[in-house]
């Protein structure tokens, strides 16, 4: 078992990790419980006081959670296919067709509102499920023992003992969004009509109402805009709704899109956003996201200055010199859609997207070029890696694994099939394809087999830079075997003059020169690890949160990667495009020298109910040679 390997006794180091980066993310839940707030993201659940200062993530959900619910000391998670309650070795409920779209509690049972071949509204309780509902669900609000479910098609009904029995309150149609303001009833219906008590007060028209939920003073309602539109909230009472003004959220450029809205004590409510994290309503909005990273990565890289761009899928772009000034570069200025990758170029860095490849120039303006590629989707372009050679020509992979070269204005396409990856960079530059590692070619010629490569290697768990090469079990440089690895496929490497950093798939961060130091575990496989300005190292996660280096001390944990499926979800914003997940490139020169730290801790754990899902505890090991890491702060 590696964890028994010479190489690895006493060759550990104690570094603290601190979440850094742009504080945004997808809210798609939301629970709201005694004391506690519990936000479903896409890269894992957040927790905060009801006050909303500081958000955590808490491990112990699923990582796919898409719908909450809670009950005193009880908390429900819904993923694709499962309902559990946090804490049972069993999930309450399973199914490989159908999928839980809203849960609620009433009467002391949890009330699941399924999707699919066997739809309902179904009340669970201990050792018992039952539906009592045999309707196409849409949305569940509670109070107390008083449940309303919303309807696809058959309407709106009402329950007074907890989800045991119902009558009809709209016999026909769909109704997208329900809630109780007191005793009163409101219903949204899919023609834009609110209702309160069954009369008409109010009607929106160019979109949907898709959440309702009552404030001081009246109701806040989540409008979804029609295909293109934008998305807005409006608040009202009986007397009629307003628009909300929303041009004071923050000073990020791009429209601010709603995904729900959730009641909190004292008539405030939870506003979620698709790219801006949560917001809180208290007779106006103001942003509450302080802690709340939990994005899509999209592409990170660093350029030869030390400058990272940092891409978010569905969020935007962001730079930083340093770690803590970061600045939004998306919005019309830069003209990048969704990211697929970050690469180091010698003009700067290129940003893979949907449409092309922006060039961001740190001293200039952006600079649009063209994509390529053949895919299975409609878009723009469809590369999804690029590289540049010594010649300063740009080579790139495609969706179906075709090798494309840049001439001039246009792509060629070299191989149609059989490529993996592109790593490194200039005479480093390697070609992974499905028969092994080659160094760069021509168009027409064969790229010839690497001759430093080791044979027998899986080039689909290998990754190259700067003349270093790890594989499952092995670190080699210029092709000689350097250090000893775990036996896990590899999915970032950085190559420094002195050292390597190592991503392996399952989490684990290594430091490599003469021997490998453990330096971490995040969950799911990093999207991109290396050196920022002051040798501080920096692991992103595909999905959830960029960490940096900060010190002695004890690690916290991250997000787990987020795969994606949501079946006949109501809200479009759920969908793809923005589940695909990105690639991302390594990046920065790394220390020349490696100071040693001495005297570290013991192994410790990280807290179980803290932060995010997946989370197999990060741990502060043993004795190593790592420099001396400097606090960062935010």
């Amino acid at each position: 078992m590696w964890l028994l390997a010479p190489w690895l006794v006493g060759s550990s180091v104690a570094m603290a990790w601190e979440a850094i980066g742009p504080e945004r993310g997808h809210v798609l839940d939301a629970a709201v419980c005694r004391d506690d707030v519990w936000v479903a993201t896409r890269a894992g659940v957040m927790r905060a006081d009801l006050d909303l200062t500081r958000w955590t993530r808490d491990a112990r959900f699923p990582g796919d959670t898409r719908s909450l619910a809670c009950a005193g000391d009880d908390l429900y998670a819904a993923s694709p296919g499962a309902v559990v309650r946090i804490g049972d070795e069993a999930p309450l409920w399973t199914s490989t067709e159908d999928h839980a779209v809203d849960l609620a509690v009433s009467g002391g049972a949890l009330l699941a509102a399924i999707r699919g071949p066997e739809a309902g509204l179904y009340r669970l309780t201990e050792g018992a499920l039952q539906r009592t509902l045999a309707v196409d669900p849409w949305r569940v609000a509670v109070r107390d023992d008083a449940v309303l479910i919303g309807t696809t098609d058959a309407g709106a009904l009402r329950s007074t003992d907890g989800g045991r029995t119902f009558t009809t309150l709209r016999a026909e149609g769909a109704v997208p969004a329900v809630t109780w303001q007191g005793d009163v009833p409101w219903l949204a219906l899919a023609d834009g009509r609110i209702l309160a008590d069954g009369q008409e007060v109010a009607a929106v028209s160019k979109g949907q109402v898709r959440a309702l939920v009552p404030v001081e003073g009246g109701v806040l309602a989540v409008v979804a805009g029609e295909e293109g539109g934008e998305n807005r909230l409006l608040v009202g009472n009986n007397e009629g709704f307003e628009r909300v003004d929303r041009d004071a959220v923050d000073t990020d450029p791009g429209q601010v899109d709603y995904t729900g809205a959730w009641a909190l004590p004292g008539g405030r409510a939870l506003v979620g956003t698709f790219r801006r994290g949560p917001l809180l309503w208290d007779g106006g909005l103001a942003t509450a996201r302080a802690g709340f990273q939990a994005t899509i990565t999209g592409g990170v890289a660093v350029d030869d200055a030390g400058r990272m761009l940092l891409a978010l899928m569905g969020t935007g772009l962001y730079a930083t010199p340093d770690g803590v000034r970061w600045t939004a570069l998306h919005g019309s200025t830069s003209a990048v859609t969704d990211s697929v990758a970050v690469v180091p170029v010698r003009e700067g860095l290129a940003v893979l997207d949907f449409d092309g490849i922006g060039l961001w120039r740190s001293d200039g303006p952006w600079e649009r070029r063209a994509g390529g590629g053949e895919g299975r989707e409609r878009r723009g372009s469809h590369l999804v890696d690029l590289a540049e050679d010594a010649e300063g020509r740009w080579w790139a992979i495609d969706q179906r694994g075709g090798l494309w070269l840049r001439e001039g204005e246009a792509w060629t396409r070299c191989a149609t099939t059989g490529g993996l990856h592109l790593d490194g960079r200039g005479a480093g530059l390697r070609l992974f394809t499905r028969d092994g590692v080659r160094t760069p070619g021509d168009c027409v010629a064969r790229w010839p087999s690497d001759p430093d490569a080791p044979a027998g290697l899986d080039p689909v768990g290998s990754r190259a830079d700067g003349g270093w090469l790890a594989t499952a079990g092995a670190l080699y440089r210029d092709g000689a075997r350097v250090a000893d690895l775990p036996q896990a496929p590899v999915s970032a490497l950085a190559a420094g003059p002195r050292a390597a950093l190592v991503g392996l798939k399952d989490g684990r961060v290594f430091e490599c020169a003469a021997d490998c130091v453990a330096l971490t575990t995040v969950s799911g496989e990093p999207a991109g690890l290396g050196w920022l300005k002051r040798d501080l190292v920096w692991v992103m996660e595909a999905a959830g949160t960029l960490w940096v280096s900060s010190g002695a001390g004890t690690p916290t944990p991250g997000s787990r990667r987020y795969e994606g499926r949501l079946r006949g979800s109501p809200m479009e914003l759920e969908r793809a495009p923005w589940s695909r997940e990105g690639r991302s490139a390594v990046g920065g020169a790394g220390p020349a020298v490696a100071p040693r730290v001495v005297a570290p801790p013991p192994p410790v754990e990280a807290p179980a109910s803290r932060p995010m899902d997946g989370w197999v505890g990060l741990a502060a090991l043993g004795l190593a040679g790592l420099w001396a890491v400097v606090m960062l702060k935010r």
